[in-house]
């Protein structure tokens, strides 16, 4: 947690003495905290990830800055950090809690690396716009602070259909409907887990225009354990330049007009939307 200035804390004991008469002293404790900065919450993250056993590792002697040789896979911005991203095998083994910290973070991406999952704490971070945790042994439910950010547009858990490295596959949990409290997602990837629950419905106007995932793009969530059938609404989306996959889901049900009368589901009906459902035109 962060702390400044001064913290107290008052104990009160007796002492009893042989005459039979208490006396209360209070005793008063002070100690001088100091905020902590993004490189003690790096620190903290190195050291509880196999910090010492990465492939390319933090220099904590040098400055904090963008700078690929001491600080592989961060992006500093006026002294803040911005991004971490590690694409490729760093040996990173752990929780990643303390970068809940990064009050400035904007993008947090990990690939084959392995994560113990997404922590409470993820919703501390309000500015958080992309968050990619893909085949990275990671499991467990998806918290529902996640709904606390608020600018997040790019959502991706999943994991490869064919090529996925042993020991890496994720196994997240969670009902799919709770995404929709992140009113601005353009991108959800989440496919080959174990989310449960509805498509969600998506609150219409007048018009009939989606008012929440407005601007989705990508809706990739086939071989989840879904249920229920696909909402009204999804159609507008897909017609208008959004792309996805649904199959292998369980979904029920009859396909919406709105969604049938769109090119995308005409070009793409068997592999993409009836493949591995139980709907019905």
């Amino acid at each position: 947690k962060k702390l400044t200035g001064m913290e107290e804390r008052k104990v009160e004991i007796s002492l009893n003495g042989s005459n039979g008469i208490s006396l209360p002293i209070q005793i008063t404790q002070s100690s001088k905290v100091v905020e902590l900065t993004d490189i003690d919450y790096l620190k903290e993250f190195y050291k509880n990830a196999n910090g010492a056993n990465w492939t390319k590792k933090w220099n904590f002697n040098a400055p904090l800055k963008t700078d690929a040789v001491n600080w592989p896979g961060v992006t500093v911005v006026n002294g803040r950090v911005k991004e971490i991203v590690f694409f490729t095998p760093n040996n990173i083994v752990g929780d990643i809690t303390p970068l809940c910290h990064l009050s400035e973070l904007v993008t947090l991406k990990f690939k084959h690396q392995k994560l113990t999952g997404i922590p409470e704490e993820i919703g501390m971070l309000e500015k958080l716009n992309t968050l990619w945790i893909i085949e990275c042994a990671a499991k467990g439910s998806v918290p529902k602070s996640l709904a606390d950010c608020k600018q997040l547009k790019a959502l991706n858990l999943s994991n490869h259909p064919t090529a996925t490295p042993a020991g890496f596959a994720n196994s997240f949990t969670g009902n799919l409907a709770d995404l929709l409290k992140n009113e601005a997602l353009q991108s959800i990837k989440i496919y080959l887990n174990a989310f449960t629950g509805n498509i969600p419905v998506l609150p219409l106007d007048a018009e009939g225009k989606p008012t929440v995932w407005k601007d989705l793009r990508e809706l990739y969530i086939y071989n989840n354990p879904l249920s229920g059938g696909i909402p009204v609404g999804y159609g507008y989306l897909f017609n208008h330049g959004a792309t996805g996959n649904i199959s292998n889901c369980g979904l029920t049900g009859k396909v919406p007009d709105d969604l049938k009368r769109t090119s995308f589901y005409q070009r793409h009906r068997t592999s993409l939307f009836l493949k591995g459902n139980s709907l019905e035109e």
